[in-house]
């Protein structure tokens, strides 16, 4: 079944071939807009074309441009790995929590972290860090983790780049003096040679946002994260196509 969204872009195409074909020639420079965009160019050059409009121009005109009204968030959000790394979704969840998007290779995902991770200050081996997060309980949010190298590197660009939304975010006491000196580690083992077992973990130091293959038994922070979604990027891609 179509969806409306679809059926309404088939109306707005039938009434730009309805327009076109009466004989009036669009010339605006639409190049670089998108689809959406370069309808309501169209319509701009139509409607101040010399001449008289006729009445079904006029009423197909009138019926693509409320067509249009009816979709503004939706033509007009841009996609959200298309959005500057300081406008990227990172919303206080005001409970303890705030929200964190991250692009990888092939998906968006979203993540739940601790507003800090203060009660974890006294550092701890992975190890211990591994099976501590298991048992974590956030106002009853439980189902935490280590989290991926990626979740961390991306706090510490937001922290950087976007000093001014992190500290707004994350709040004390993360934000107003330092990240601790230790680095904090993550769910990625490591192995320098091919072993059954592997004595280190990546940590990230979220001074200098270096990756550090840290053996197990050192000491890190720990800050537990909780995946929230996950979205193929293919799939925001295809959606892009039905607006674009």
């Amino acid at each position: 079944m179509m969806t409306a969204l679809k059926k309404s872009v088939r109306i707005i195409h039938m009434g730009l071939v309805l327009l076109l074909a009466s004989g009036i020639v669009v010339s605006a420079d639409t190049e670089n807009l998108s689809r959406m965009d370069r309808v309501l160019k169209q319509l701009e050059v139509l409607e101040n074309e010399p001449g008289n409009l006729r009445p079904e121009q006029r009423r197909a005109i009138q019926n693509i441009r409320a067509i249009i009204g009816r979709y503004p968030e939706k033509i007009a959000a841009p996609p959200p790995h298309l959005v500057e790394p300081c406008k990227r979704e990172m919303i206080n969840n005001e409970d303890g929590t705030f929200t964190f998007v991250i692009e990888t290779e092939k998906e968006l995902q979203a993540w739940l972290l601790p507003v800090n991770s203060n009660e974890f200050n006294q550092g701890m081996n992975w190890h211990d860090a591994r099976e501590r997060v298991k048992t974590y309980n956030l106002n009853g949010i439980r189902g935490w983790k280590l989290p991926p190298v990626e979740v961390l590197y991306g706090i510490h660009k937001v922290s950087s780049d976007c000093p001014g939304k992190f500290v707004k975010v994350t709040g004390a006491p993360i934000i107003h003096g330092q990240f601790y000196h230790f680095a904090y580690w993550t769910s990625s083992e490591y192995s320098f040679v091919d072993a059954s077992e592997k004595y280190h973990a990546d940590a990230v130091s979220l001074y200098s946002g270096n990756v550090i293959h840290e053996r197990k038994e050192n000491i890190g922070i720990l800050w537990p994260a909780k995946l929230l979604k996950r979205e193929s990027l293919a799939d925001i891609k295809q959606k892009e196509l039905l607006l674009d």
